[in-house]
């Protein structure tokens, strides 16, 4: 598993998700964040692109086993049902995951952090997606507003386990996901 591969997410290391669009890295970062706080590790996700629904969408699917789809369009049958309302008293109990989805300049991001990681022991930051928040200023150009929210939030979040949504093509950054 991914585990295996890359040796899990380190204390310390920012670690970037980069791909082109539709190939899961919202979804990656949501069953991280899920994961952490199954664990016990406070998550605090920031999400420009999906709102928090989306993630509760996903993390029921996940803890019910009963899809996304059928979640979406409530077509369950009464097992499925049962295991729902199990997974939704499952997820309540759990602390530590905490989803902001405003929108927000790297400054804000990094001060929300600071304001709940004692009390939801955060240790995993996950950033949905980088582009998308919020510019300083208007007149900046994407590329520096990429690279000084980067350097603003790698200082502050690297000495926990961080992970930024990060969508590029070589040479090329993308404002949005042109997914039809």
């Amino acid at each position: 598993d991914l585990d295996d591969m890359i040796g899990g997410y380190q204390p310390g290391i920012v670690t970037i998700v980069a791909a082109r669009p539709g190939m899961g890295k919202s979804s990656l970062l949501s069953g991280a964040a899920n994961a952490a706080s199954k664990a016990g590790i406070g998550a605090h996700t920031f999400s420009v692109e999906d709102r928090r629904e989306a993630f509760a969408d996903r993390a029921l699917s996940s803890e019910s086993g009963v899809s996304a789809e059928a979640l979406r369009t409530c077509s369950m049958n009464r097992e499925q049902m049962q295991d729902v309302g199990a997974a939704l008293s499952r997820l309540f109990q759990r602390q530590g995951w905490l989803i902001d989805d405003r929108s927000l300049t790297a400054n804000e991001v990094i001060r929300s952090w600071r304001r709940h990681a004692e009390k939801n022991n955060t240790k995993v930051v996950a950033i949905d997606y980088l582009q998308r928040l919020r510019k300083r200023d208007y007149r900046m150009s994407d590329f520096e507003h990429v690279s000084e929210s980067m350097d603003l939030l790698g200082t502050w979040l690297a000495h926990d386990s961080c992970f930024e949504n990060h969508k590029h093509e070589p040479g090329v950054l993308q404002d949005a996901d042109h997914r039809s």
